[in-house]
């Protein structure tokens, strides 16, 4: 029986090519857009999922509130840990760690307590127990080492930061799942008393509420351990201890391994995913699958009326209901079946076509359990909601009613539900081309405005931090005197990074106002070069010590100031200590367009200033010349940092990066609306052949009476523009809602011109009156003779 059922089927697909082939371009869109999007969300989500005691690993997290300024970060105190193990319970391990660059980090023999790690060579027990000694991951010994075995490469030296001089003491497996973790080089925290890093990380100062150290904590409970009362414990510790003004409160949290990945509120410096990011790709999965199930039931219903006398046939000679709904859902089936293989064979070129926004490490394996159970999943439900509700329509029809040769009964209602599911096609794809509309727009309007200063070929170096050697003032000297170069400042990072330093002011005027203020360490060159606009006072002196300072405007405001000019002479309290204001500059944007811009000092205070800011002479020069100035650069990088490799970044390449997100969200979008777009067209051009052959005798006699092809063309295109109009009326406050949502994280945004809304609509009317034109012409062209001859 399920033989003949699947040779019927063929037959029928193979006797309908335009319509299978259309219905299986639909589906395989629609598959292979939710395959895509669940290889990408279901790569956010292994993040750290293969430890073994995942369930039971926590960070410490610190908020610091200042009024109703909260500020959360990763960052703990560095002497909370040996606090923590005398003054608390309930714990199995706590392991400080604390970042010397992207893939090393200083640590405690209890990092390897916390995670656990396959030995290739060493003792877990005691690789870190001495100072300057390290582990390293086994791609790390390899980068560094060659392939040499393992157990040869314990006593070998490595140099760190130009002059720490370790021994490597342990080798370990490279983790093979993904994480937020990925440190291959594991120094022993012992090492930093007993080195120049001491003056970069101070293990023995609990700090302020605004700096506490650059530590991170992570923590192993026991089983039967709570959470929350070990975070009420560490809290009640570092109240204590560090520093607050009394307007500031600081807390400690005990943050799940599990929620690291998704948690953007804390700053931490990792790129991570965003948990609303991964309900909109799902929502986008679940809708452009929806779609093409909708256009699927439209294309078989359109199509319905040719099997109007098999159904009858087939009934009378004994055929079940059931049986004809089973016949008709293998059809859809065996349709679903091939969009499935053929969304396989597309997902890794579109995976390709999409690789900026693609993690590199994510693979495409179809043989994997998880993707073979989604696949069989979604080729079920494809199945089901696209054939169920046409089998069960052709399989309701009498026999009687379809063997008179005039088609297929179709009720009111169903015609209503029919044009309800084109409404909710062009409702989403509206929905997707008002967003994209929008974002563009807040893309386009934070390109185009001006950020405070100038971006235009500056790049940064950075050197090492807390340098007192001087090294780095040597290097900008050095730098300055280049025939390629036009400017050069010492800074302690470049505007925008959103990195500097918050600092609690007090202003004493008509009354007393605390201003926590961002802090930039700066030279004499940081404002000329940057060509930010000095308001009033003069610009940054050559010092050695924070003894004067130049604010900005907000900071003017904060302080209840109307006039730049009232600032200059005014002092700040920062302690014991009163610091003169001597000049005012315009606001800059310190951080991007989704923070507003706070109060800022910029101070001069040389050990502080980690980075080195180039402008480069590019008037009239060529791209071999600026070429040439690079390697300039690079060759004074390493007279003076001969063991440190040299690289810098562009300022305007930075700060695009900061927006990338923005522009990903925007181009998925896009490419959503597309498919979207695509779907529903074919979706609505099933629809135009249904009324077309409905209605064919109506136009006939039309036509006979008169009835021009102009008419008729409208007449048939009518219901489509009230159909369109209606999504757009449907769509337009769904959009409005979502993008106010979306913009709400900005500080600085677009507004939204009801012209969006206009265009949106009228492009969406254009496309379907395109989609239908074909089809109405040619209704409206036909001879009217040939359509009344059975009657």
């Amino acid at each position: 029986m399920l033989k003949s059922y699947f040779l019927i089927a063929w037959r029928n697909i193979a006797r309908n090519k335009i319509y299978a082939c259309i219905n299986i371009l639909g589906l395989t869109l629609g598959i292979c857009a939710c395959l895509a999007i669940f290889l990408l969300i279901h790569h956010e989500l292994s993040f750290d999922n293969f430890h073994p005691d995942g369930k039971h690993l926590y960070r410490v997290v610190a908020t610091t509130q200042s009024g109703n300024d909260k500020f959360t970060s990763a960052i703990a105190p560095p002497p909370l840990t040996q606090a923590a193990r005398s003054a608390t319970s309930g714990w199995e391990a706590i392991a400080p760690y604390y970042l010397l660059n992207d893939s090393t980090i200083f640590t405690e023999p209890s990092w390897f307590s916390i995670f656990k790690y396959d030995w290739l060579a060493g003792n877990p027990a005691t690789a870190l127990n001495r100072p300057f000694s390290v582990v390293l991951s086994e791609y790390s010994a390899r980068r560094h080492f060659g392939n040499v075995p393992s157990a040869g490469l314990i006593g070998k030296e490595l140099v760190y930061r130009d002059s720490l001089r370790v021994t490597v003491t342990g080798i370990v497996k490279d983790w093979e799942g993904n994480t937020d973790f990925p440190y291959t080089n594991f120094i022993s925290l012992n090492t930093v008393p007993v080195s120049f890093m001491k003056n970069e990380i101070p293990l023995d100062q609990w700090g302020d509420g605004n700096v506490f150290g650059g530590g991170r904590v992570l923590i192993k409970l026991g089983k039967d351990a709570s959470p929350a009362r070990m975070a009420t414990q560490l809290s009640t510790i570092a109240s204590g201890k560090v520093r607050l003004e009394p307007h500031q409160k600081l807390s400690l949290r005990l943050q799940p391994l599990s929620d690291i990945h998704f948690d953007t509120g804390v700053l931490d410096g990792y790129s991570r995913a965003s948990r609303a990011t991964q309900y909109i790709l799902a929502g986008i999965a679940a809708f452009v699958l929806l779609l093409a199930v909708i256009n699927f039931i439209n294309l078989s219903t359109a199509q319905s009326i040719r099997r109007a006398k098999e159904v009858g046939i087939r009934k009378v000679l004994g055929s079940s209901r059931r049986a004809l709904t089973i016949q008709f859902l293998v059809e859809t089936g065996i349709l679903t079946l091939f969009s499935v293989v053929l969304a396989v064979l597309l997902v890794n070129p579109a995976l390709h076509l999409f690789h900026t926004m693609v993690p590199v490490h994510l693979h495409f394996n179809p043989f994997t359990p998880d993707v073979l159970i989604f696949l069989l999943c979604v080729a079920l439900l494809t199945t089901l909601l696209s054939g169920l509700y046409p089998a069960r329509i052709l399989s309701s029809w009498l026999p009687v009613l379809c063997l008179k040769g005039n088609g297929a009964p179709i009720g009111g209602e169903k015609w209503w539900l029919r044009k309800g599911l084109i409404v909710f096609q062009f409702t989403i794809s509206l929905i997707f081309i008002i967003s994209t509309l929008v974002i563009h727009r807040q893309i386009e309007y934070m390109s185009s405005e001006g950020l405070g200063f100038s971006t235009d070929a500056i790049l940064n170096i950075e050197t090492a931090r807390g340098d007192t050697t001087g090294r780095a003032r040597v290097l900008a000297e050095k730098l300055a005197q280049l025939s390629g170069v036009s400017m050069v400042a010492r800074q302690s990072f470049a505007p925008i990074s959103g990195f500097m330093t918050q600092v609690p002011l007090q202003y004493k005027g008509a009354q007393t106002v605390n201003i926590p203020a961002a802090l930039q360490i700066a030279d004499e060159h940081f404002i000329p070069l940057y060509r930010i606009k000095l308001l009033a006072g003069i610009g940054l002196r050559p010092a050695d010590k924070l003894k004067e300072v130049v604010i900005n405007e907000t900071m003017v405001r904060d302080m209840g100031l109307k006039d730049p000019q009232d600032a200059i002479g005014r002092r700040l309290l920062l302690g014991d200590s009163e610091i003169p204001i001597i000049g005012v500059v315009a606001d800059f944007h310190e951080h991007s367009y989704r923070y507003s811009i706070t109060p800022i000092v910029m101070a001069d205070l040389p050990v502080a200033e980690n980075s080195i800011a180039v402008e480069l002479a590019t008037n009239g020069k060529s791209i071999s010349h600026l070429q040439n100035t690079l390697a300039s650069i690079e060759k004074q990088w390493k007279a003076i940092y001969p063991e440190t490799p040299f690289s810098y970044t562009f300022l305007d390449e930075s700060i695009q990066r900061i927006y990338e997100k923005e522009r990903e969200t925007a181009f998925l979008l896009s490419t959503a609306m597309c498919i979207t777009i695509f779907i529903s067209c074919m979706g609505l051009f099933g629809l135009s052949m249904f009324t077309a052959r409905q209605r064919a005798k109506e136009v006939g006699i039309r036509k006979i009476l008169g009835a021009s092809a102009t008419n008729i063309t409208m007449l048939l295109s009518r219901n489509v523009i009230a159909l369109v109009v209606l999504a757009n009326i449907i769509a337009a406050p769904i959009a409005w809602y979502g993008t106010q949502l979306w913009l709400r994280d900005f500080a600085y945004r677009a507004s939204i011109s009801p012209w969006i809304f206009v265009i949106a609509g009228l492009a969406a009317l254009c496309i379907a009156l395109v989609t239908i034109s074909f089809q109405t012409i040619k209704t409206a062209l036909i001879n009217p003779a040939w359509v009344l001859r059975s009657e």
